[in-house]
């Protein structure tokens, strides 16, 4: 079975080499001191798999997350899947070493790939049923020219928590922040009382006036993260479709509104 999954991610090199895409390249050594440790069956091989790990994880464990997410995705059955969670908890590696490894792996156009690094990241997102995602640890990532597949995966886990982060981030001068925080209040609150039935989709715009002018704001913003939130909220909620102006949207300067906006009208891309 080892044999076969490193002779696997082997086989897969050229067509990593090849690709645009930023997945890692299989990394032997990595892969072979995976297949070490799973293997080991004594205390001191186990430790000696462990420092092998421990001394080629690269700098702040870059190279040694990266593998794990290779390896992971190939992985087929129980023994090899748990793998890289015994790696993460006995070298304990940091969550910002985690998040700076993986951040880059987000611009992967592979959807199953965007789900398997979401499922690793929601470990340090703190998600909560109530309060929502904790996207606190992307905040030195979002200070400037926030990246375009991070913005993506965070409105694609909270779209509330992804506004409120951006414009705490971005948004601090308080002429700006004010109307953005009450846009953001006005539409949760809109989108808790659709879910419970308190409102009527059908007479929204007579019903959620507030919630409509909030939601054409957004829409009209000079933020693209802004315009990218009523178009992720309108693509969740079809009644909110005309609020949001997604025909404006879908021809967006910015490509990630502009695609959100297509699909969710059903459009190409």
């Amino acid at each position: 079975m080892l044999p076969s999954l490193l002779a696997a991610l082997l086989a897969l090199l050229p067509t990593f080499t090849r690709s645009q895409d930023p997945w890692p390249a299989a990394d032997a050594e990595l892969q072979r001191g995976f297949e070490r440790l799973l293997a080991s069956d004594t205390p001191a091989s186990r430790t000696a798999a462990f420092d092998f790990l421990r001394a080629n994880a690269g700098p702040r464990h870059a190279r040694l997350i990266q593998q794990l997410m290779l390896w992971s995705e190939l992985s087929r059955d129980t023994d090899t899947g748990l793998l890289p969670g015994i790696v993460h908890a006995e070298l304990a590696l940091p969550a910002t070493d985690v998040i700076e490894a993986l951040l880059p792996l987000l611009a992967s156009e592979e959807p199953a790939r965007r789900a398997a690094l979401a499922r690793v990241l929601s470990e340090y997102e703190g998600h909560d049923s109530l309060r929502g995602a904790d996207f606190s640890l992307y905040r030195p990532y979002l200070r400037s020219e926030a990246p375009s597949a991070l913005v993506r995966h965070l409105f694609a886990t909270d779209p509330d928590a992804a506004l409120l982060t951006l414009l705490f981030v971005q948004a601090t001068e308080p002429v700006e922040q004010r109307p953005l925080l009450l846009a953001q209040h006005e539409l949760a609150d809109l989108r808790w009382r659709l879910r419970h039935g308190f409102l009527a989709r059908a007479t929204l715009e007579r019903d959620a006036p507030a919630a409509m002018a909030a939601l054409a704001l957004l829409a009209t913003h000079a933020r693209p993260w802004a315009r990218l939130a009523a178009a992720t909220l309108a693509a969740e909620e079809p009644a909110l479709r005309g609020a949001a102006r997604l025909d404006l949207l879908a021809t967006d300067p910015d490509p990630l509104v502009r695609s959100t906006a297509r699909a969710a009208l059903g459009t190409p891309r």
